[in-house]
């Protein structure tokens, strides 16, 4: 299943064209399919939503750490570190009682 780009990134420049040192032209008229790959390359264009934790909580820890210095100091950073506590701290899966009638 694709992910929804829309709902989990921002696009901070919509309706330009820009272009990646490789060569290749990435017009943001509309996000870009390949969100997560250009977000983890360190695209400067787009930015998270703080639904984005749905996914990132799902990458391993290196990946997100690797993340975490790569946006060190902005907004992005706060929900990455989300993400990276979720991973390092998973909540406890509570148990479901059963009710014992008398």
């Amino acid at each position: 299943m694709a992910m929804d780009v829309n709902k989990y990134f921002n696009n901070l420049l919509p309706g330009s064209k820009t272009y990646m040192p490789e060569g290749r032209v990435v017009c943001l008229k509309e996000l870009p399919k390949d969100c997560m790959e250009l977000y983890f390359r360190g695209f400067k264009h787009i930015s998270l939503k703080e639904d984005a934790v749905e996914v990132l909580k799902d990458m391993c820890e290196d990946d997100l750490q690797y993340l975490l210095k790569l946006k060190k100091g902005t907004p992005d950073a706060k929900i990455i570190q989300k993400a990276l506590d979720i991973k390092l701290n998973p909540a406890p899966k509570t148990k479901k009682s059963k009710k014992t009638e008398k």
